[in-house]
């Protein structure tokens, strides 16, 4: 095995765990929570909290996508609208004032944030879901 299709590989699953890290732990730590206390209460903020893990392995899909030819404009298209919901939801919180508490938390301009974060949260899940497919095409294939 030559030394670049093992580097896409491990770029490709590394790339796909930290997508995909966020995820499962928003929905495994409630489940501690239900444990203790028997309530459920689910944090669905933790991927966009955790950015630069999400971007990173965003990124690392990205370029092993392009390099390899593989699932391309599926994981570059998806990569773009992730670092876009967060960069509009950021946007979006900030203008109308429910990012500083200086507007309530009702009616239209909520559903229109909690909807980039739910989005968010869906390209992230989809595109590590992308990552471990991307991952199984490159152990089928002989790029070199």
């Amino acid at each position: 095995m030559k030394f670049k299709e093992q580097a896409f590989r491990i770029a490709a699953l590394a790339g796909a765990l930290l997508l995909l890290a966020p995820i499962v732990f928003m929905l495994v730590s409630p489940l501690f929570l239900w444990l203790d206390q028997k309530i459920l209460m689910m944090d669905y903020l933790i991927p966009l909290e955790v950015f630069p893990v999400v971007f990173t392995g965003a990124a690392l899909l990205s370029i092993v996508a392009c390099k390899t030819g593989l699932l391309k404009k599926r994981i570059c298209l998806l990569s773009i609208l992730l670092v876009f919901m967060f960069g509009f939801g950021q946007y979006l919180a900030v203008i109308t004032g429910l990012a500083d508490g200086s507007a309530p938390a009702t009616g239209l301009p909520l559903f229109v944030v909690l909807a980039t974060v739910v989005a968010f949260d869906v390209f992230t899940l989809i595109l590590g879901i992308y990552g471990l497919t991307l991952y199984k095409q490159l152990r089928k294939v002989s790029l070199i």
